[in-house]
C-alpha cells in the first residue's frame, strides 16, 4: 500500500473516533462499544493491499462517518416514562 494510502486509511480512522465521541458524547458505554468496533473492522482488513478494494473501504469509512455524524439521533432517558432510545433517520 502506498504511503498516500495508509495516511488516507489512518485519516478514515481517526474520523470515526471523532464522529462516534460526538454522537455518543457522555454516553461512555456505547463509546467504548463503538471504538472496540471500529478497531476489529480496522483490525479484520489489515492485510489488504488491492488498491480497487482499497478505494472501496476508504469509500465506506466515508460513508460511516456520515452516518454516525449525521444519521443517527440519540435519544436521552425520560425520568417520567423511563424511555430511552437510539432512533435512526
Amino acid at each position: 500500500m502506498s504511503s498516500s494510502g495508509i495516511s488516507r486509511v489512518l485519516s478514515g480512522y481517526r474520523r470515526l473516533f471523532r464522529a462516534q465521541k460526538k454522537l455518543f458524547g457522555e454516553d461512555y458505554y456505547a463509546q467504548k462499544q463503538a471504538k472496540v468496533a471500529i478497531r476489529d473492522h480496522f483490525e479484520q482488513n489489515r492485510s489488504v493491499t488491492d488498491m480497487e478494494k482499497l478505494k472501496d473501504m476508504i469509500q465506506q469509512i466515508d460513508d460511516a462517518e456520515d452516518m454516525l455524524l449525521h444519521g443517527i439521533a440519540q435519544g436521552k432517558l425520560n425520568e417520567e416514562t423511563g424511555a430511552i432510545g437510539t432512533y435512526m433517520m
